[in-house]
């Protein structure tokens, strides 16, 4: 069964979204393809251009966050920021992806803003099978259920009989 023209549309608009993440995130892969202790012991900071140093060094961790994390402009900002980590800024919030459940209402919420599937045993998902539940934290077990749904519904819609699924574990 093909996609509805809506969704293919929609289907495109994110496929280019994603695209032009991964081309921002490439240009600073250098910071971001590394592990938050090897930002000290390799000295990461020298890496940061030294015009965002500047501005970035006199901001406090909630400042900081604040000021990345909202959108308009930067409310009790001392500095001008350089237009580089305007831009950054800018172009981080364009491109985010919405934080909403694509293509389906989301999931009941029960006591403690639990999905209902949790009511029961608040660390076991009732909706997957016991194999699937063993040793999985909730949030995954949540992941588990709606990547299957949606895969499951990709593949309806594309005729694909098989899915490999790669992973991306961390090797021991």
């Amino acid at each position: 069964m093909p996609l509805p023209e809506n969704h293919r549309l929609l289907f495109e608009q994110q496929k280019q979204r994603a695209a032009a993440i991964v081309r921002l995130l490439s240009s600073y892969s250098h910071l971001l393809d590394t592990y938050v202790v090897e930002f000290f012991s390799e000295n990461l900071w020298e890496k940061v251009p030294r015009s965002w140093q500047a501005t970035l060094s006199n901001l406090t961790s909630p400042q900081l966050s604040t000021l990345l994390l909202e959108q308009g402009p930067c409310v009790g900002c001392e500095s001008v920021w350089p237009l580089s980590l305007l831009a950054y800024r800018a172009s981080a919030h364009a491109l985010s992806f919405s934080r909403q459940p694509w293509g389906g209402p989301s999931p009941t919420l029960g006591a403690g803003g639990r999905p209902e599937e949790y009511r029961t045993n608040r660390s076991q998902s009732s909706r997957l099978s016991h194999h699937l539940r063993r040793h999985v934290k909730p949030k995954k077990q949540h992941e588990i259920r709606r990547l299957g749904a949606m895969v499951k519904k990709l593949c309806d819609a594309t005729g694909c009989q098989h899915v490999v699924d790669v992973g991306s574990g961390q090797v021991q």
